[in-house]
């Protein structure tokens, strides 16, 4: 699906930086019996804006987020 060397689609878990992109999996309807920790608030804010959580227990100080917020930094 994303055209990288190997099929790791069971491994991203939401999101993964690898070759300069960083594509985002997201589950927008989610069943209402899924446990609160995983009961993200992800929305839609406009066209072109789409709001979104991490995976639980990640703060914004951890490597992952900057890694992710470094991302987003180089392409907007």
């Amino acid at each position: 699906m994303l055209n990288w060397e190997k099929d790791e689609s069971s491994t991203v878990y939401g999101y993964k930086i690898k070759y300069d992109t960083c594509p985002i999996f997201v589950t927008y309807h989610k069943k209402e019996d899924i446990a609160k920790s995983t009961m993200y608030e992800d929305a839609f804010v406009n066209n072109q804006i789409f709001s979104w959580m991490t995976r639980s227990r990640v703060s914004l100080d951890s490597v992952e987020s900057q890694n992710l917020i470094g991302c987003l930094r180089m392409c907007c």
